[in-house]
């Protein structure tokens, strides 16, 4: 097989291809972290392609259970089974994000057409099919490949050899016009191995003839060779490292890297479902932050979250007055969150909040106390959890400005649609909600449309500025007698939709049950999912997508609000 499949001329705007390998996934443990590192990617505007290695030591242990049986394996069962050390992986990981409200799908070499030539264990990546690749990712913000592998012109299982998941990262990259990052367990390319002691230089930038010779157990020469070959750049980094070697046709002296600054002190104000998880995730950062102190009114629940018994107080307001850098707040309603909210910014404190209640009311008096104060006020999961709405309003709006947001912003609302949908009556469905943990034990927040309101004031206020903190919001809830059409809610046709638009120098807002065109982007979101799709001024549309409700999802924007103080503080990611 010869030439290549790929149309040169397609290319992904935006893409960044990810590399994981065994030194981050080094077990299921390791995949939270994963999840944090592609997310950040993801809530900065990139389609992500996630390629991602066995759990350490899995291909090792496979080509040793194969040696049970044979001597020497014949290559096409060998190569299919050590491939499924990377499905594994991929396939796990893939659950992760979707947990956390990513949309994710996996898909391997057969599902995108990606040929190989040469020797069956030690194959080269010659063509994919592009169309396939947009395709999912068109559906989804993240597509996570095995790496590793590949099939051949019979459509046989093939292997990449030593380093194969770093070579089909470069390749895809390659084929795809997107930028390429391997995520080790080291900050970049150095002199000498830093575990060995003394400060060796870093590269920040390195040719690929150079690479072999000082990075050979970090890149391996094979994937070096080929990104000569192709003329492609390539980025060596650690997870979430704000420091980065490009590897190239450029190469600058070493230099010393500055330590990095000491780990955030952070305190947490709440901790029930979802400030339990973002405690445990916060356990995980330990090159990033420290808990001081978890301040709850009932020390039972932080118990059973697993907090540390001495960091856990009642006085809430030592908490953001005491030594922490960051204080998230995780308590909900308005009192006492605001009080102590403002409290911490008045106190040089970062805040960071899932309260879009707080938010729609003193945003924008928060945020400039926040600027008086130095520090900045954070608050991605106060609207669509790990759904990067604010991300996208705030990009729009800083590129051509916003016309119009539209989208699906509560997901009990959602749910108990797509019930509705199935033929399940009203009770049934709000009942099914409650149990399934999206809707309260008194739902009305989201069923009149008061949580969707508070999310839709939080949008207009990063759209318009000081115009959209006063916008007027005409609010139907989702109550039977204003579901008249019942045909279209049988046939899954409408939605308890946000609306924000501009109408010449008026704005115009709502919240309100909707029947949806055909063909509509908003009608494939059901159960408790989330959308919103965000019309910029020369007509051009983002749509951005997930589950937004619920511990996994607003952790995960906690998380990356959390993240992003860290690197900021480290002088900015590269």
């Amino acid at each position: 097989m010869s030439g290549s499949r790929v149309n040169a001329h397609v290319r992904i705007p935006n893409l960044i291809v990810l590399k994981l390998g065994g030194s981050v996934l080094e077990s299921e443990a390791s995949l939270p972290l994963a999840v944090h590192e592609i997310y950040r990617w993801v809530r900065a505007g990139h389609p992500v392609i996630a390629v991602v290695s066995a759990f350490a030591g899995r291909t090792n242990a496979l080509l040793a259970q194969a040696k049970q049986y044979a001597d020497e394996p014949n290559q096409t069962a060998l190569a299919a089974l050590a491939a499924t050390g990377e499905e594994t992986s991929a396939a796990l990981l893939t659950m992760c994000l979707e947990r956390a409200g990513i949309a994710a799908t996996c898909a391997d070499a057969a599902a995108i057409g990606l040929r190989t030539k040469g020797e069956t264990l030690d194959a080269e990546p010659v063509s994919v099919d592009a169309g396939a690749v947009q395709a999912r990712l068109r559906d989804a913000a993240v597509l996570v490949v095995p790496g590793f592998t590949g099939r051949d012109e019979h459509g046989d299982t093939t292997l990449l050899g030593r380093g194969g998941s770093d070579l089909t990262a470069l390749f895809l990259a390659q084929a795809l016009g997107g930028r390429c990052r391997l995520v080790k367990d080291v900050r970049g390319v150095y002199e000498s191995d830093p575990a060995l002691g003394g400060s060796p230089g870093r590269f920040a930038e390195l040719t690929w003839d150079e690479v072999i010779r000082v990075g050979s157990e970090i890149v391996q020469p094979k994937t070096a060779r080929l990104g000569k070959q192709w003329k492609c750049e390539f980025e060596v980094a650690g997870s979430l490292s704000p420091v980065v070697t490009v590897v190239g046709a450029r190469q600058k002296e070493p230099v010393r890297d500055a330590s990095l600054p000491a780990r955030l002190k952070v305190a947490v104000l709440g901790c029930g479902t979802v400030g339990g998880g973002v405690y445990q995730a916060l356990t995980r950062l330990r090159n990033v932050c420290e808990v001081l102190s978890v301040g709850v009114r009932r020390r039972e629940q932080a118990i059973a979250a697993g907090v540390s018994e001495g960091i856990i107080t009642s006085d809430l307001d030592a908490v953001v007055s005491g030594e922490a850098d960051v204080v998230i707040e995780l308590m909900g309603g308005q009192d006492p969150a605001a009080r102590l909210m403002e409290c911490a910014l008045r106190n040089g404190k970062h805040v960071i909040t899932a309260n879009k209640a707080v938010i729609a009311l003193h945003g924008a008096r928060f945020q400039h106390i926040a600027r008086e104060n130095g520090v900045t006020l954070r608050y991605s999961a106060a609207v669509g959890g790990a759904v990067p709405m604010i991300e996208a309003v705030r990009q729009v709006a800083a590129n051509g400005g916003v016309a119009r947001c539209e989208g699906i912003v509560n997901g009990t609302t959602n749910f108990v649609l797509t019930l509705l949908s199935e033929g399940k009556s009203f009770d049934e469905a709000v009942r099914a909600a409650q149990e399934a943990g999206f809707a309260e034990a008194d739902p009305s927040r989201d069923l009149d449309g008061v949580d969707a309101e508070d999310k839709l004031r939080v949008l207009a206020q990063i759209a318009f500025g000081e115009r959209g903190k006063s916008v007027q919001v005409r609010r139907v809830g989702l109550r039977p007698q204003n579901l008249n059409d019942v045909a279209a809610v049988r046939a899954g046709r409408v939605r308890h939709l946000a609306r924000l638009e501009v109408d010449g120098e008026r704005l115009q807002a709502s919240v309100e049950p909707v029947t949806l065109d055909a063909g509509h982007p908003l009608l494939a979101v059901r159960g408790a999912g989330n959308a919103l799709a965000v019309t910029c001024r020369d007509g051009s549309v983002m749509v951005v997508r997930g589950k937004g409700a619920g511990r996994w999802p607003t952790t995960e924007a906690v998380i990356a609000d959390v993240v992003d103080v860290w690197l900021e503080r480290c002088g900015g990611a590269q």
